[in-house]
């Protein structure tokens, strides 16, 4: 798992990335080592994603009624944004001779891995402005929420992952395309699983 001052430095090196600042690279443990660890910069994600749960309809019936179906349903949850966190990094490395990364791969898988810790409490701080005021200003709340959701955020995301991937992968811009369409399509085939599978069971 990685330390908390991991955590601080890798996030602070992705967030120089995300602003175009070749420095962040130097944040960033990239080697073979560092590559893997990456992957449990997830458990850094934990705290937002509670308090995510905490803000949903069913959290203070689970809370009240704490038996083994609940432990089951949120051990189901954790391992499913876990298999979210992982698949792009994982993608990354298998398709990786026919992206041509060659020494930057493990600097890429770094960089998203890291990324993605940052994204998610980008996505809280985005999100928890409109529900904080909701109980005040319903009306507008709903409407800036809606807003972020489906605009604000989803072109801050491309935009930030866009300014990593210039710096990490270089090259041609068909390359990176290539890599963000690696890094895309895993979470889409997921979903579009997931939505089988609950209609199957429904």
């Amino acid at each position: 798992m990685p330390s908390f001052n991991d955590f601080r430095l890798h996030v602070y090196g992705v967030w120089l990335l995300a602003r175009g600042n070749t420095q962040g690279l130097a944040y960033l443990d990239t080697s073979k080592c560092g590559m893997w660890r990456s992957f449990g910069g997830f458990v850094w994600t934990l705290p937002i994603l509670l308090a995510y749960w905490l803000k949903s309809p069913d959290a203070g019936n689970a809370l009240v009624d704490m038996d083994g179906a609940t432990y089951t349903s949120a051990f189901a949850s954790v391992f499913k944004e876990f298999i979210r966190f992982a698949l792009p990094g994982l993608a990354l490395l298998l398709t990786a001779p026919f992206l041509k990364l060659g020494q930057r791969l493990n600097t890429v898988v770094v960089a998203c891995n890291w990324a993605h810790v940052l994204i998610v409490y980008m996505g809280w701080m985005f999100i928890s402005l409109p529900l904080m005021i909701r109980s005040e200003l319903p009306f507008l709340a709903n409407t800036f929420l809606a807003f972020v959701v489906l605009t604000l955020f989803p072109l801050l995301l491309f935009l930030t992952c866009w300014r990593i991937l210039r710096i990490t992968v270089a090259g041609k811009v068909l390359q990176r395309l290539a890599v963000v369409a690696i890094l895309s399509l895993p979470l889409f085939l997921l979903d579009f699983l997931q939505k089988q599978f609950e209609i199957a069971l429904g």
